[in-house]
């Protein structure tokens, strides 16, 4: 599934929504079939950002109706705010939350500005990352490597000839393919040490400096929340115990958009009531067994939206200090989350890490840094099937684009 540069963000939400997947790469219409593989596609759209970026618009719009006195034109071509011809018949705050009752997707085709903008001019607000694609025969250390020094959430898997994306490796799905690593010696050295053996995850932070939200809060706030911090989920806290009562992520959102009601009382719906409001699907979510090879990885399935079945919002992953890094790994990966909140013997919400500051500790911060860290990486190298040569990973027989 790819989404074009010139698509509209109306028509690229409800593509994936449609589809059920997280995010898509996104294809620069503008590019030559001749022009190398990097410069034909922008990068990679999520999902969520996507819907957040509209929410905020659409707060702006919400504002600026109540602000000015305006009212939304019907006509999709000839979008604007424009004056109310008879203010004593129209209430502009009325008119909006008459559109907002018929859905997100009502939203988006009653506000041109939002619904018609060009997922290539805006695609910045909301990618994942750079497009920094891997081949089908690159090594587990090579994906590794992307994850932790580029910042990506996902990787695309390209096949050669033809240089088609054919999936996605996630961090979540490369944590899944190290954890499968267990018991050989270059893995164990690290995932058997305590959270508080590494400077990232030991240092407690100030309550004050930890993004968080409470349970009497609004929908409206984690919206906020999530994107101006451009942060996959939020801690919901206490406020008199500062201790967790759950987590909302950005993958939540797809609830508005399931949910007329919801979406259209996303500002009086507190947080605590708005996780409580979980499809009972939630309620449980997969333990099998992990896969074992990067083919049965590489599928959509792994950035689909609605029908992994995750934990509840309530349910949010935590650790503690005293937890191996193994431990909080398989955490991570059965709660499918990128980030696990940090807590104290009692309860209380001290810290947060991600998935990439565990990547970080089985990669190396460049490749040409890799010989100074000696037994542990050609260890690896060795587990995976690859050398170093000339700066560059390569497999046993084939040198890597």
């Amino acid at each position: 599934l790819e989404i074009k540069s010139n698509d509209s963000v109306e028509d690229a939400i409800t593509c994936l929504y449609k589809h059920n997947v997280m995010g898509a790469p996104v294809l620069d219409e503008s590019a030559s079939n001749q022009n190398p593989l990097l410069d034909r596609y922008i990068g990679l759209v999520e999902f969520a950002g996507m819907v957040l970026w509209a929410l905020e618009k659409f707060k702006s719009a919400d504002s600026e109706t109540k602000r000015t006195g305006l009212e939304i034109s019907n006509n999709k071509s000839n979008f604007s705010f424009r004056p109310s011809d008879n203010a004593e018949q129209t209430n502009p705050a009325r008119r909006i939350e008459e559109i907002e009752e018929e859905g997100f997707f009502s939203m988006l085709k009653h506000l041109p500005e939002v619904g018609l903008a060009k997922v290539g001019e805006i695609a910045r607000s909301f990618r994942w990352g750079p497009f920094l694609p891997v081949r089908v025969d690159d090594s587990l250390l090579h994906v590794l490597l992307l994850l932790s020094k580029h910042r990506l959430k996902a990787v695309p898997v390209v096949n050669p000839p033809d240089m088609h994306v054919k999936g996605f490796i996630t961090q979540n799905a490369a944590v899944q393919i190290l954890l499968q690593c267990s018991g050989l010696d270059w893995f164990d050295m690290i995932a058997h040490k305590a959270l508080f053996d590494f400077g990232r995850f030991h240092k407690e932070q100030a309550f004050g400096q930890i993004i968080h939200l409470y349970g009497n809060q609004f929908i409206i706030d984690a919206v906020d929340c999530l994107w101006k911090h451009r942060i996959s989920a939020v801690p919901v806290i206490d406020w008199k115990s500062r201790t967790i009562l759950g987590h909302v992520r950005n993958t939540d959102m797809r609830l508005l958009l399931d949910d007329h009601n919801i979406f259209s009382k996303r500002r009086t719906l507190t947080i605590e009531e708005f996780m409580k409001l979980e499809d009972l699907e939630s309620n449980s979510f997969s333990t099998d067994p992990v896969e074992t090879d990067f083919a049965a990885l590489l599928s959509a399935g792994i950035l689909r939206l609605k029908n992994v079945s995750l934990p509840k919002m309530m349910n949010p992953p935590t650790s503690q200090t005293s937890d191996t890094l193994k431990m909080a790994m398989e955490k991570l990966v059965k709660a499918k989350s990128d980030r696990s909140f940090l807590i104290n013997e009692s309860q209380e919400l001290i810290g947060v890490f991600t998935l990439r500051d565990i990547i970080n500790q089985f990669s190396p911060p460049s490749l040409n840094s890799l010989n100074q860290y000696g037994g542990f990486f050609q260890s690896a190298l060795e587990q995976t099937g690859s050398r170093m040569e000339g700066g560059t990973i390569v497999p046993t027989n084939q040198l890597l684009s």
